[in-house]
């Protein structure tokens, strides 16, 4: 996926709010009509927004579920999470029912207006490079099971198979407590696999495979589409803004099936726009991601390049960096 670094101009936060103009949103909790520009672009405050996919699509439970073990923190911190998924009403309250989700953070896209306007990914066949999957004028079903392959959806192979070998970059999912966790599954994986602190082999898999399950039992509930609906919105895609007053700090664009943006960083993205001064506090933060990731061997390429290019701009030469003097590892990634 894509990031919009945290130095965002405020006028990209009034673009957007321009984008959003005349597009409403359902409160789960009440089926209410909210303006959306308001919901995600207030003058005032901390909004960290997931625009989750359809209320049936694996991506929508992958992300949501486990956001749920940070709303509290969240909450704490003064951020307003905000969780817009494509659907009715009622399939958003059998969503927050099933994956437990609080009903009254989540709110009901039914046509996807909002996704439009922020330009979020259509799915296989709606952008020019598509022109097959016009032609052939493949349905929405047809056009999920070719990205389920890869085929109009960068990267969702590479997730796939993260799901089956497991990741040592990446953490556990299945923690005591967690609002993912399958207790039983992770005591198995104790005794086969032992506590390894990362992403073990088929753990997310059957995370996944969990999930997946309760869909199908529930899809007439979670479905997006009726009979005649526009099919199209099973392979809409979705993605995440972080908003600090009016001014959007964040955004990731998801790409493909799978490439919705991980929970650990969105959380961050939030607290950091959160509690952002001066500018000082962003060379403190571009160090840390780079001292982080040379510590854990874990990082996101994305925000790896923001620090850099942050502190390749800083004018405090005990901070600033210059590529060329890079080492090969860092030199790599940077470029």
């Amino acid at each position: 996926g894509s990031g919009t670094p945290c130095c965002a101009a405020a006028a990209q936060g009034r673009d957007w709010r321009a984008a959003l103009d005349g597009c409403r949103v359902s409160r789960a909790v009440d089926g209410a009509s909210v303006d959306a520009a308001d919901l995600v672009l207030p003058d005032t405050g901390c909004v960290a927004a997931a625009f989750l996919t359809h209320f049936g699509d694996l991506d929508c439970w992958e992300m949501a579920r486990p956001l749920v073990d940070d709303l509290d923190a969240l909450a704490a911190a003064g951020v307003q999470v905000v969780a817009i998924g494509i659907g009715s009403v009622d399939a958003a309250k059998a969503f927050a029912k099933f994956a437990n989700f609080p009903e009254e953070l989540l709110y009901a896209d039914p046509d996807a207006r909002c996704y439009a306007a922020m330009r979020f990914a259509p799915g296989l066949g709606g952008a020019k490079q598509d022109e097959v999957a016009r032609r052939l004028a493949l349905n929405g079903y047809a056009k999920l099971l070719l990205m389920c392959l890869g085929v109009g959806s960068p990267g969702t192979l590479a997730h796939v198979a993260t799901g089956y070998f497991g990741s040592a970059r990446r953490d556990a999912v299945l923690v005591a407590g967690s609002n993912v966790d399958v207790p039983f599954v992770r005591g198995a994986m104790r005794v086969t696999l032992g506590e390894r602190g990362n992403l073990r082999p088929f753990e997310l898999a059957t995370v996944r495979l969990v999930h997946m399950a309760k869909i199908l039992s529930n899809w007439q509930q979670l479905a997006p589409v009726k009979e005649g609906d526009d099919l199209d919105l099973l392979v809409q895609r979705g993605g995440a803004v972080v908003v600090k007053d009016g001014v959007v700090t964040f955004k990731h664009d998801d790409r493909g099936l799978l490439g919705f943006c991980p929970v650990k960083r969105f959380v961050a993205k939030a607290m950091r726009a959160q509690s952002a001064g001066d500018g000082d506090e962003t060379l403190d933060e571009a160090v840390g991601v780079l001292h982080e990731a040379a510590a854990t061997r874990r990082a996101f390429e994305a925000d790896l390049r923001g620090a850099i290019t942050t502190l390749e701009r800083s004018k405090d030469a005990k901070r600033s960096v210059v590529g060329d003097n890079l080492t090969g590892k860092w030199q790599l990634i940077y470029t």
